[in-house]
């Protein structure tokens, strides 16, 4: 219950450190002989909001302004604060050690064939593919050639390279950069057999919410820009645009060839098969699945965009093109999805191509494309979700099945499939915590898979197990979850664990890398990740039993697992951390306030805790298709009782909580981590700490440099040890 008292061992860790005076960036913090004094409490504000008859106080609302030097030098003492305690724990260099050595992974992103040329990129890592060094093949098994080096752009420029787009020949090659953090990219093009770049500069593009088609011929590509209202990570993007550069033009001459209907959380965006003839737009509201169907001849001197689907009353995923009729993934009439062609040059009727089946048709689009379906050379690929584990399955185009591939190994292929119908092979990524990602080619000819590029790294101590198991929720639903651990690692409760859930968008939890994860796992942790509803394990359905008025349950799944785990032995309740992230924030954060005995800790990493101001920052207002709105009376009753900054109304005993937003973080900025950490302390009534950890330059999971990002981590895994029970790790 929320009263309940337990002090961890904290205060055996803070003990003796007296007040002198707090330590600055500049001092060495390891050094014992600096004295720290704990940052003192938020100043309290007088805000109160009548909201649909309901006054709810929100005493924090002056850290909603980024850019006040008050608010600067209240988040850096916290942080400075924060990382004085981690660097004085005796074994972080040694975390910090092994946390870099598992970021220093060589990773690579699913090749792009264009003609004969095969583009990808390599990056550390980190979970982010925001900083890369991009590469290119001449044939399949041809030699590496570096096109854009990370380091040496990022000398000249000041910026990384984040994204290509090479054109349907593989001529000439489109390439994003970024600054410090930042989403909006600069668009440079390059003659790759040359290294020539031309004098073609884009600005201005949104690296989530903007990409590039090209033209066919080489001569120009298409893009979305946005107006932005505000400025840094609390900008809002409106009046999405659909423009055609020519390249050897200004961009003052681009040309606007669809506009985005009237109404706010509208977005775009658009493709095309490099051996096809049309454009596709898509256009939705927020993070709405349901959506808008436009095409037109691909030929920007020809181009005239018609409504394929007018009514958005499904999701339709464009899925490529083929003998002039275009492919689509949809839940139409058909919860676990289906596939349909569609003329578009004809009246608007579909053909059904791959009816509904009892398993789902994976819903997720990943950075390099979406999972569920994809024309690949004269052949259907639809990947299905078999018992949470995806199945590439290949058809012919009139939907017979010719058979299917099973994965290597139980892992998640989040990132996308790519492919055209220009190709025979369709690449994936597959991913595991002892696996940073190994390219897979997937012939459909012969439905046999290669490895194009596998990663680089020291492998992990121990012989790690990945476990699928099923989990009672309360209402009786089977919420299934992933268990990994080293197979010496006892299930008898004395094993730290973490629960990360998401329980967002249609998210396919699965096991991915993630280096702090491998380093707890490998010191005898136990993680576990939950595939809550709203999540996309078991497709639509399970989805939307988590979606908006219906989001109560993903929060329940939550617990209901954590339970769960208590009393299965799995772990125990003074060694359970809360874990989550990005728009799962609150499902974790939530758990923390209102079930503090269940939770030794918790890390929430870029999370987003304001459910009720969420939408007027940043990327939040595409996200009200999940959770809702408080502007709106219905959703206000669902999200008032699950927002965890206003559940902090109560001094309670909470929990460890370490908060670890991005200050340039454009989708949850931090001003949810800064109000949630002032109320946490707020309404602490005991010893367990409650910190702020600021990634100084980052956006959401992007701009930290692979040190930076190594150095985040070892903190984290330097909290958990200070809190949990002395001797909780055992090797």
């Amino acid at each position: 219950m929320r009263g309940s008292i337990r002090v961890l061992g904290w205060v055996a860790v803070t003990a003796g450190i007296t007040a002198c005076g707090l330590a600055t960036a500049e001092e060495d913090v390891s050094d014992v002989s600096v004295r720290l004094q704990e940052p003192p409490p938020a100043r309290r504000g007088d805000v109160i909001d009548t909201l649909h008859g309901l006054e709810v106080s929100d005493p924090y609302r002056w850290l909603e302004d980024l850019e006040s030097e008050d608010v600067r030098a209240w988040a850096r003492r916290q942080d400075t604060y924060s990382r004085a305690i981690a660097a004085r724990h005796p074994g972080r260099q040694a975390l910090l050690g092994r946390v870099r050595s598992l970021v220093d992974a060589r990773v690579h992103t699913a090749p792009v064939q264009s003609g004969m040329r095969y583009f990808y990129s390599r990056f550390n890592a980190t979970g982010a593919q925001f900083q890369v060094t991009i590469l290119m093949r001449e044939g399949r098994d041809g030699t590496e050639r570096v096109l854009v080096d990370r380091d040496e752009w990022e000398a000249s420029t000041g910026r990384t390279p984040s994204r290509f787009f090479p054109s349907a020949s593989g001529q000439l090659l489109a390439f994003g950069s970024t600054a410090s953090g930042s989403v909006m990219e600069t668009v440079r093009i390059l003659d790759p057999s040359t290294g020539r770049l031309l004098p073609d500069s884009i600005v201005g593009l949104h690296f989530r919410l903007a990409s590039i088609t090209w033209d066919g011929r080489g001569r120009g590509f298409y893009y979305q820009s946005y107006e932005a209202e505000g400025t840094g990570p609390s900008a809002r993007y409106l009046d999405p645009r659909l423009l055609y550069h020519r390249l050897g033009t200004p961009q003052s001459e681009d040309v606007v060839v669809y506009r985005a209907a009237a109404g706010e959380n509208r977005f775009l965006s658009h493709t095309a098969d490099p051996a096809g003839q049309y454009l596709v737009v898509t256009e939705r509201v927020g993070s709405a699945s349901e959506n808008r169907v436009l095409a037109g001849p691909l030929d920007p001197s020809n181009l005239r965009l018609s409504p394929l689907i007018d009514d958005p009353v499904a999701a339709f995923t464009p899925a490529g093109e083929a003998n002039g009729m275009l492919y689509f993934r949809t839940d139409h009439d058909a919860p676990n999805g289906r596939v349909i062609a569609m003329d578009p040059t004809g009246d608007g009727e579909s053909v059904e191509i791959v009816a509904e089946a009892a398993d789902p048709i994976n819903t997720w689009s990943g950075r390099s494309g979406p999972l569920g379906a994809r024309v690949v050379g004269g052949r259907l690929l639809v990947t299905y979700t078999i018992e949470g584990v995806p199945q590439p399955t290949v058809f012919e185009l009139d939907g017979r099945r010719v058979g299917a591939w099973d994965l290597p190994y139980d892992g998640s292929l989040w990132s996308g499939v790519v492919g055209h119908n220009g190709t025979h092979e369709a690449f994936f990524v597959l991913s595991g915590l002892t696996d940073p990602g190994t390219t897979y080619g997937l012939d459909v000819s012969s439905i046999r898979a290669e490895v194009f590029t596998a990663p680089q790294m020291r492998e992990l101590d121990g012989d790690v197990l990945t476990r699928r198991i099923t989990v009672p929720a309360s209402d009786g639903a089977p919420v299934p979850a992933y268990v990994v651990r080293r197979s010496d690692t006892p299930l008898d409760g004395s094993a730290p664990a973490v629960l990360y859930g998401y329980g967002f968008g249609g998210w396919p939890a699965a096991p991915y890398y993630f280096p702090l994860m491998a380093a707890f796992v490998e010191r005898g942790g136990i993680w576990i990740l939950a595939e809550l509803r709203g999540d996309g394990g078991y497709g639509t359905p399970w989805h939307l039993a988590g979606r908006r008025e219906t989001k109560a349950r993903t929060f329940h799944d939550y617990v209901d697992v954590a339970r769960w785990l208590v009393e299965s032995d799995y772990t125990s309740a003074d060694r359970l951390v809360a874990n989550a992230s990005s728009a799962g924030g609150p499902v974790a954060a939530r758990a923390l306030v209102e079930e503090p005995a269940l939770f030794a800790a918790g890390i929430l990493d870029y999370p987003l805790l304001d459910l009720l101001r969420y939408d007027r920052f940043g990327y939040g207002s595409r996200w009200v298709a999940e959770y809702g709105t408080a502007s709106d009376p219905d959703d206000f009753r669902v999200l008032h009782p699950l927002s965890p900054y206003h559940r902090l109304d109560t001094p309670t005993c909470l929990p460890a909580i370490f908060v670890a937003p991005g200050e340039n973080d454009a989708l949850t900025p931090p001003l949810h981590a800064y109000k949630f950490v002032a109320a946490a302390r707020s309404a602490q009534l005991c010893e367990n700490p409650i910190r702020l950890r600021v990634s100084w330059g980052a956006g959401h999971g992007a701009g930290a440099d692979p040190e930076a990002t190594a150095d985040n981590w070892a903190d984290q895994f330097a909290f958990m040890e200070q809190v949990l029970p002395h001797g909780a790790f055992r090797f």
